[in-house]
C-alpha cells in the first residue's frame, strides 16, 4: 500500500519535497496546492497525474489523502 501525500507550498523547499516523496517507492504524491500558478504548472510538468490547486483547503477534503506536508513559509502554519 502506498501513502497519499500532499504538499503544500511549491516555492523554496517544496519542489526538494515533492521530488523526494515521488521517488519514494511507499509514496505516492497525488497534490500540491500553492498561490502561484506558474509553479502549479511546473510541478504537474515534472510530475504528471498530480493534481494541483490554489486552495489548500482542496487537500483537506481529499478523504483519500493520507497526509499534507507544509512546506509553506512558518508564518502560515498556525492558519493552515
Amino acid at each position: 500500500m502506498r501513502i497519499a501525500v500532499g504538499v503544500v507550498g511549491a516555492g523554496y523547499w517544496g519542489p526538494n519535497l515533492i521530488r523526494n516523496f515521488y521517488q519514494l517507492p511507499a509514496a505516492q504524491v497525488t497534490w500540491c496546492a500553492d498561490l502561484d500558478p506558474d509553479r502549479l504548472a511546473r510541478m504537474q510538468a515534472l510530475y504528471p497525474g498530480v493534481q494541483v490547486t490554489t486552495e489548500y483547503r482542496d487537500l483537506l477534503d481529499d478523504q483519500n489523502l493520507d497526509a499534507i506536508v507544509l512546506a509553506a513559509p512558518a508564518r502560515t502554519h498556525y492558519e493552515m
